[in-house]
Parts: structure tokens; C-alpha cells; sequence
């Protein structure tokens, strides 16, 4: 019997194994995904805060970012610029398995093609069944960390967010752009962004969320880059449901959530790397604890929903209703903006507060009182 069995190993479930299995106890991921080598439906747009604070090797980061170009519905643009780098783009799927190796390192056990699809709490121990076979994994405690969707929330006694939009993403060939640009055009989303991610002089990554109907509008954007001549032929295109809001039921006996099941992403951007790692240690803190103490029930539990919500509570509240917000304005409204922000500067003196990356309720709250 294991410890801790981690349902999930991406970047979130492999950095709790990590600090588990530093911390002495015996920890076995599940990951249902064969290996790393397919795709992954994500920019992988993580701010040097991130890269730092985690100590992400420079190896696996293609790209850097000193600001955005944003392009209105009309082709306006504005801009936002600073001397040193703010964000990085990683390749997924090797920062995947970087970090899954980095599990593997410190003591973690590791199995890949393992789908999980039903748990159960017994007396004193859960038990995990996986698809295709008939191996069961007994641990004292689980941890999911499985990203967006499935049923194993209830399976644990806890509730899934039902917030959620939809993330659709190609890579792009023939690239020209020379940096990150976001378009804000409903013509592209019903209520939210699209972007083109240069990863490297002949590719980008692009695409968009919206809330509804993500073939057609991917289909509008497509047409939109070709006729700029910005990129040609996109393939490999995925599509993916993103938690856009946190579910506080992330604590049950003998269990917890973490990243993007638990809902803990930005709900602007739909970004989930950078809160998810910041949780992911906060959840180990509190198991370790728990351990300590010989007490797994839900009651020791909490210290990690109560960190998780001082932590992000007041963020994903303001920024998610700025979110509600921007997805109910027309582009004859986003123009309007445009031609104010403009006209006043806006980004530019954003740009100079230094404000942080990762951070937006701050950024909103300067927009709302004109204060810069």
C-alpha cells in the first residue's frame, strides 16, 4: 500500500509527488496517457515568476516574451513592452516529462497508460481501479490532480466546478509574426480572446476560447491568419474544456484536489500552470502535516482549502467577473475601448507599474480607478 496514490501526472501531480516523496512518503502517479509525445492543447505560456520560483531549466523554455501586441476587431493595435522578459513559452510535453522525471528521481513511482476510472474510500485505505485491467492500487490517501473533466470529483466525495469554456488550439506553418499578439474580435469568440504564439521562425501556436460553437469560430480565425499572411495551414488541432471557475469542495477524508480539476486557473487567460504549482505545494504542506499527525480525515485537511482560498480566493473573484464582463461586450464596444486606451495610453502605462504577470486583479482594479 502507497501513501499517497496522484491521479495525474502532469506538471500540478508530478510537483506534489515530488514534495511527498522529498518529504518520506511513498507516492504513485497515475498518468493515462501512454507517454509524452502527443501534443498537448496549451500555449505553455508561463511568466518568469513561474520560471524562477520553480526553477524551470532553461532548456526546456523556447521562447521569451517582453510584452503583447492586442488587435481589435478593426485592426487597431496596442501595445505593451518592458526591458526584460515576462513570460516564457515552454514546449508541454517536455515539460511534462521533465517534471514527471524529476518525480521519478526523488523516489516517486510512475506509471504511464494508467486511466483511472473509478475510486473508492474504504475504512482506512482508497482503492483505484484503472481501465483495461483488473490491478487495483490501495493508497491511504489520493490526490487528483487530473485536469479538466471526469467524474472522479464525486468518486471522492468532493464537487467539480461547473464553470467552464472551451480551448481550441493548432500549430500554424509558415509563421511571420515576430511576437505574441492576442485578437479581441467576437467574430473569433463569442466572449472571450484568440492569440498566435510564434515558438519558433516557421511556427505558431494558435487559438482561442469561447464559450460556445469552437470548430466554427477556430474556422473564422483560421481564415482571418491566412488572409493577414500571418500563417498558413494550421494542423494538429485540439480541443479542450478549461475550469474558468474555482470549486471550494477541493477536501474530503482521505482526499483532495489540486490544479485545474480544483478550478485553481486564471479566469482571463484560462492559464493554469503557475496557480496550479503554487497549490500543488500547498496541498503537500498540508498531507505532510496530516501524516505527522496520523490523521487523514477531513478535518486535517482543510489547512490546504483555507490556504488555497487566502491565496486565491479575492484573484479569481475580481478576475473572473472583469472575464463575465469583457465576454459581454460587442466589438463595436472592444473598439470603442481601443480607441480610448489609445488615445490615453493605457497598456503603455500599465507597463510601467510594473505590474505582475500573473497577478490581474490588481491590473483591473488600476483600470477601474484610472490610476496609474
Amino acid at each position: 500500500m502507497y501513501d499517497v496514490i496522484v491521479v495525474g501526472g502532469g506538471p500540478v501531480g508530478s510537483r506534489v509527488a515530488i514534495d511527498l516523496a522529498v518529504g518520506g512518503l511513498s507516492v504513485l502517479v497515475l498518468e493515462k496517457r501512454p507517454n509524452f509525445e502527443k501534443h498537448v492543447c496549451c500555449t505553455g505560456l508561463i511568466s518568469a515568476t513561474c520560471v524562477n520560483d520553480f526553477h524551470i531549466p532553461s532548456l526546456l523554455t523556447r521562447e521569451e516574451f517582453n510584452g503583447v501586441e492586442v488587435v481589435s476587431p478593426l485592426g487597431q493595435t496596442i501595445s505593451t513592452y518592458r526591458e526584460m522578459p515576462q513570460a516564457y513559452n515552454v514546449k508541454r510535453k517536455d515539460f511534462d516529462a521533465w517534471y514527471a522525471n524529476e518525480a521519478k528521481l526523488v523516489g516517486a513511482e510512475y506509471l504511464n497508460n494508467y486511466h483511472v476510472t473509478d475510486i473508492v474510500k474504504k475504512a482506512d485505505y482508497v482503492e483505484v481501479s484503472c481501465m483495461g485491467t483488473d490491478e487495483t492500487f490501495q493508497g491511504k490517501l489520493i490526490v487528483l490532480a487530473t485536469g479538466f473533466g471526469g467524474d472522479l470529483m464525486e468518486k471522492c466525495g468532493l464537487k467539480k466546478s461547473r464553470k467552464w469554456t472551451y480551448g481550441i488550439q493548432g500549430i500554424g506553418h509558415e509563421n511571420t509574426l515576430e511576437h505574441l499578439r492576442m485578437f479581441v474580435n467576437r467574430q473569433f469568440s463569442a466572449n472571450s480572446f484568440a492569440w498566435a504564439l510564434p515558438i519558433d521562425h516557421e511556427r505558431a501556436l494558435c487559438g482561442l476560447m469561447t464559450n460556445k460553437k469552437p470548430k466554427e469560430y477556430f474556422a473564422a480565425f483560421q481564415a482571418y491568419l491566412n488572409e493577414k499572411g500571418y500563417v498558413k495551414e494550421i494542423d494538429d488541432i485540439q480541443i479542450r474544456g478549461i475550469t474558468i471557475k474555482p470549486t471550494w469542495d477541493i477536501v474530503s477524508d482521505r482526499a483532495l484536489a489540486v490544479g485545474d480539476v480544483a478550478g485553481q486557473v486564471k479566469p482571463i487567460t484560462g492559464g493554469g500552470i503557475y496557480y496550479g504549482l503554487l497549490c500543488a505545494d500547498l496541498a503537500a504542506e498540508t498531507i505532510l502535516d496530516a501524516f505527522q499527525e496520523h490523521s487523514l480525515d477531513k478535518e486535517s485537511l482543510l489547512p490546504y482549502k483555507e490556504e488555497v482560498k487566502s491565496l486565491l480566493k479575492r484573484e479569481l473573484k475580481i478576475s473572473g467577473r472583469a472575464a463575465r464582463v469583457f465576454g459581454m461586450l460587442g466589438n463595436k464596444t472592444i473598439e470603442a475601448g481601443f480607441r480610448y486606451a489609445k488615445k490615453h495610453g493605457v497598456l503603455e502605462k500599465l507597463a510601467a507599474t510594473n505590474l505582475p504577470f500573473d497577478w490581474h486583479a490588481e491590473t483591473i482594479i488600476k483600470l477601474l480607478k484610472r490610476s496609474f
